[in-house]
């Protein structure tokens, strides 16, 4: 049964082949979907690597930190990170759910007043790009 992409909700977690540059393959990944604007979901990256940047506020600062099962899906402690905003168009995902490889998860009540405090504390964002994610979750 096909998916109507625009409905995925704000805030939920999509799970999909993504190939980042230099990779050799694409590599399931999560994204946290913010909008919906131009037939592109609005996304930021979801990682259980970045640990090692935790203790550094320029880096960790603009990251939204969530707990190991936090949010079930999500075993390991994960930061969302806010500066890793990626365009993920409508067609590419309506694919990958056609070819049984999107998954699709809830995250946590307070999920958007943490993803505000991380873009409202980076160092690494310019103004326009607060805004601009901010204005999406608002």
């Amino acid at each position: 049964m096909p998916i109507d992409v625009s409905t995925i909700p704000s805030l939920y977690l999509i799970r999909l082949p993504f190939q980042f540059a230099g990779d050799p393959i694409a590599t399931q990944k999560w994204f946290v979907v913010l909008a919906h604007e131009r037939a592109k979901a609005m996304c930021i990256k979801a990682t259980s690597k970045g640990g090692k940047y935790k203790t550094s506020p320029y880096h960790s600062d603009g990251w939204a930190w969530f707990s190991p099962g936090e949010i079930t899906c999500l075993p390991k402690e994960t930061a969302f990170q806010t500066e890793n905003f990626f365009e993920i168009d409508h067609s590419r995902i309506e694919s990958f759910h056609a070819s049984g490889q999107l998954s699709i998860e809830p995250t946590t009540a307070d999920c958007r007043t943490r993803i505000i405090a991380a873009i409202s504390k980076s160092q690494r964002l310019s103004g326009k790009e607060k805004g601009r994610l901010i204005a999406w979750l608002t």
